[in-house]
């Protein structure tokens, strides 16, 4: 078959205070009718920009160069320049949506937030198909139903922040095909998805690019997801494509240095060596029977209904001093919940959450005298670095004066940082805002310390957030969660949305700065690689449980659960010849049963779900799986998961 898509010199004109620049530079590639090409490349190489001006979606700043083609062929077999197009021509409405559509990275800020899905869906349908509003709505509930989401004719009247992640990834999918356009663009569909989601999102890309004859072209940074989806690969890096061929090509005789720098960032299950599980380190924080509820209020005419929806239950594990523990699963298991309870960022419906120090002596500071009070007040910090704290119970004053003993680094780097204040400032703010410091000088040491540890130039103090990547951003984050020097800090997907490259420098400066201040680290991740990497216990969370705890050696490469086996088989291998299979997990894992044998427990799925309570199972040392014990089956190690 021919191509539908010749891009020859593209080269981009951006207008700036500074004067011009080419963010991508004599750029070509083609694609060829009905088949898949890949362009990776690390943040600012220029991967997204080169699409967008295909589709003319530049700012108004730019323009594309004179001696530039985007020679794409139309439905019609007519051959037009995209190039000379302009973005406001009548044939580019024609274009976008009913020749090209596209998927955009973040589907949150692509959808308005104050239609319906459906709504959205029936103007691009209604625009490029001519059929009426009822048409348009049977045709958008087939949309969304080919894209694998349940209940559609429910879905389909619901609003954006109705939807979780993965499935608004899916109802911008359904947007993007709604027009029935020939080639599709995918611009890093699957980044901030967990590895369940994406290898459903990438199976169902396959499926309808099969179905449909489309073309595609799929951004990504990620080597192993392009690996399982393209048939052809552009490696792009600062503006320019760097090597180009067919998918085994490429990853499996890279010629650039650049290619092979990817190939080796990528982290993979099947060569990473886990941190060995701490020994003789003792014990900072023991969580026992947590839970969380949340209270869900539904507005009527006359009164209003509220719903308790159980987010955690149950959760018992300890962290010990130094120790990084991995906590993984789907989006909406309760990774999150756990780490914001953990940090009485909110308050826990029940179970205890107790921070440990040198151990003199306990104090319950709910119950404690007022003599009691009055001495831990004056001695604030000597009481906590004494006493076992019960952070459940601390509240008010107590709670603020011990906030720098525990800190957060946010997933997201962009909307974490204020814009308005330099990088200085930011990182100095949690010793302002607690009071540890006050005296100027003191404090900028301190930033400087800690600037220095985390790897940020000291000239890049007095600059703002906007002037910096991705990777910059997330040290600035990093530095101002360490900045108090905390002894335990909780890392929410701080690095789901990075590059491969920049993870692993993340992963190796947190690494770094565990051995030099002894912080114990809660990683929260759906990136199971970048987990195994950091991690010397791992938890897999499902629906606000643990299904398997223990070292990250036996969880990751002598899993028992039937969950964690499905999580790890949705990882894409960065190697073409390795088929992708995901385990299929349909209508969920509820309540998994154990039984006994000479051999060891063996798990089961059962076709009615239990009520009884889930209970953790010992299968080896340290190493916990839930399960429902088989009636007729005795089982010898049988235990609730507590503290070591």
């Amino acid at each position: 078959m021919g191509n539908i898509l010749d891009v020859k010199n593209l080269t981009l004109n951006f207008r700036t205070d500074e004067g011009l620049i080419q963010p991508v530079r004599n750029v070509s590639f083609s694609l060829e009718k009905g088949k898949t090409l890949g362009i990776v490349g690390e943040s600012g190489s220029g991967k997204s920009v080169s699409t967008k001006a295909i589709m003319q979606l530049l700012p108004g700043t730019a323009s594309i160069a004179e001696e530039s083609q985007i020679n794409y062929v139309m439905k019609d077999g007519q051959s037009i320049d995209l190039a000379k197009v302009r973005a406001r021509d009548p044939r580019m409405g024609v274009v976008r949506g009913g020749e090209i559509g596209m998927i955009f990275q973040e589907p949150m800020a692509s959808f308005s937030p104050i239609y319906t899905i459906g709504n959205q869906i029936m103007e691009a349908i209604r625009l490029h198909r001519g059929l009426n509003k009822r048409q348009a709505r049977e045709l958008a509930i087939e949309m969304l139903d080919k894209v694998g989401l349940t209940n559609p004719s429910v879905r389909v009247d619901q609003f954006p922040h109705e939807m979780s992640g993965g499935m608004r990834q899916r109802a911008m999918i359904a947007l993007a095909l709604s027009a029935g356009p020939q080639l599709l663009i995918a611009d890093e569909p699957t980044t901030a998805l967990d590895v369940t989601i994406q290898a459903q999102v990438l199976q169902l890309m396959r499926d309808l690019q099969s179905e449909l004859g489309m073309s595609m072209i799929f951004i990504t940074h990620d080597l192993g997801v392009v690996a399982q989806v393209a048939d052809d690969i552009a490696v792009m890096y600062k503006g320019e494509i760097v090597e180009r061929g067919t998918v085994r090509e490429v990853i499996n005789n890279p010629q650039q240095a650049y290619t092979q720098r990817l190939l080796d960032a990528v982290p993979r299950l099947d060569k990473v060596v886990p941190p060995a599980p701490l020994k003789k380190a003792r014990k900072l924080m023991d969580v026992t029977n947590l839970g969380v509820e949340f209270e869900l209020r539904n507005k009527k005419l006359f009164r209003t209904e509220v719903e308790t929806v159980r987010a955690v239950s149950d959760i018992t594990f300890d962290i010990l001093k130094g120790e990084t523990v991995g906590l993984v699963g789907e989006s909406g298991s309760g990774k999150t919940t756990v780490g914001r309870a953990m940090l009485r960022a909110i308050d826990p419906s029940e179970g205890e959450v107790i921070f440990h120090r040198k151990n003199k002596g306990d104090i319950d500071l709910a119950h404690a005298s007022e003599a009691e009070l009055r001495e831990v007040r004056s001695k604030i910090n000597m009481a906590f670095h004494e006493r076992p704290v019960q952070l459940h119970n601390l509240g008010g004053k107590l709670l603020r004066n011990f906030r720098p003993e525990m800190s957060l680094v946010f997933q997201d780097p962009y909307s974490s940082l204020n814009p308005r204040m330099t990088v200085r400032d930011i990182i100095a703010e949690p010793l302002v805002a607690s009071g540890l410091m006050k005296d100027r000088e003191q404090i900028d040491e301190r930033v400087r310390e800690i600037a220095a540890r985390c790897k940020i130039d000291l000239e890049h103090l007095r600059r703002f957030p906007h002037a910096f990547s991705g990777g910059q951003r997330q040290r600035i984050c990093i530095a101002r969660a360490l900045v108090s020097k905390p002894k335990f800090v909780v890392c929410d997907e701080c690095v789901s949305a990075l590059d491969v490259s920049i993870q692993a420098e993340i992963v190796a400066l947190l690494k770094d700065v565990q051995a030099e201040l002894g912080v114990s680290f809660l990683f929260i991740a759906h990136d199971l690689a970048v987990v195994a990497q950091i991690s010397h216990r791992v938890a897999v969370m499902y629906r606000g449980r643990f299904m398997e705890y223990g070292p990250t050696d036996k969880i990751f490469f002598n899993p028992q659960h039937p969950y964690t086996k499905a999580l790890l088989s949705a990882v894409p291998h960065p190697d073409p010849d390795i088929e992708f299979k995901p385990t299929g997990i349909e209508g969920g894992m509820i309540h998994p049963v154990a039984s006994s044998s000479p051999d060891g427990v063996s798990l089961r799925i059962p076709d009615q779900p239990s009520d009884e309570p889930i209970q953790l199972v010992e299968v080896d040392e340290g190493h916990f799986v839930a399960c429902h014990l088989d009636q007729q089956a005795t089982v010898q190690r049988t235990k609730s998961l507590e503290p070591a």
